[in-house]
């Protein structure tokens, strides 16, 4: 769930065109690129290192675990998880379940919780953890 592991400043080269939500979505009424860059500017982390940048991990993404990938469609943090979850699926050969909620914004479920599209994202939860438990 809104996952900042890749910061559009150090994606690598094969997906950059990938990586649009941070344009698209500067005025995101949740969370703005200012507010972003503010975030970002107070974590104490070298954001080029793969403890930070996991799309960049050196020996690559096979091994790992089943993931289930919550996206919030409207988020400017949408294609770090995109592009993450591909990355899994396709250099890793790991099983992913993605799951994109069209048109709502980083952490939408917190700030309306009343509204369907929440609900529909906590039930969301409750399934990634049933599948994520159910795998070898």
């Amino acid at each position: 769930m809104i996952p900042s592991i890749c910061g559009h400043e150090v994606v690598p080269e094969k997906y950059k065109s990938q990586f649009l939500s941070v344009d698209q979505l500067v005025e995101n009424p949740v969370l703005s690129v200012k507010a972003l860059r503010n975030f970002r500017q107070h974590y104490a982390v070298d954001f080029g290192s793969p403890l930070y940048n996991v799309i960049n991990w050196p020996t690559g993404h096979e091994g790992l675990p089943p993931h289930w990938v919550q996206v919030c469609g409207a988020d400017m943090l949408r294609d770090e998880a995109l592009v993450y979850e591909q990355c899994l699926r396709e250099e890793g050969k790991l099983e992913s379940r993605l799951r994109v909620y069209p048109g709502l914004p980083h952490g939408f479920w917190a700030v309306w919780p009343e509204m369907a599209g929440s609900k529909r994202f906590m039930k969301g939860i409750v399934e990634g953890a049933r599948w994520l438990l159910s795998q070898q």
